[in-house]
């Protein structure tokens, strides 16, 4: 039966209700990840959600696409990035990296070449 998403605890149940195998951990992470990214841009542009416009982004949780495609956003440094499948997706490891290089230059000239070396989000942040 296809219900209608209205606000954050609709949301919720029918999220809930979906018995993804992951964490609980995952599972709020998931949540909230795809509200903010899926569900409340639908809702602010004024339009309808229902269940089964949703079922697409469950199925790719089931089938194991990571998060961050899923939802077609990753936060890096606190900054939203879009990334697709053939995009890496950064990893916690390079946040580290970026901080290194901040504590290093805190306020200094910068200068830095980044050729193929993933998404861009490195020299983005810098």
């Amino acid at each position: 039966m296809d219900e209608l998403i209205k606000d954050r605890s609709s949301w919720k149940a029918w999220f809930d209700s979906q018995e993804l195998v992951v964490s609980p951990r995952e599972v709020t992470w998931y949540e909230r990840s795809l509200w903010e990214d899926v569900v409340m841009p639908i809702l602010a542009n004024g339009q309808k959600v229902t269940t089964s416009m949703l079922m697409p982004y469950i199925e790719k949780l089931r089938q194991g696409v990571p998060l961050a495609y899923v939802c077609g956003r990753i936060y890096f440094f606190g900054l939203p990035f879009q990334v697709e499948p053939g995009v890496l997706i950064p990893r916690p490891e390079t946040e580290e990296l970026v901080a290194w290089i901040l504590e290093d230059h805190p306020a200094g000239k910068l200068s830095l070449l980044d050729i193929g070396s993933g998404s861009g989000v490195i020299p983005v942040t810098l």
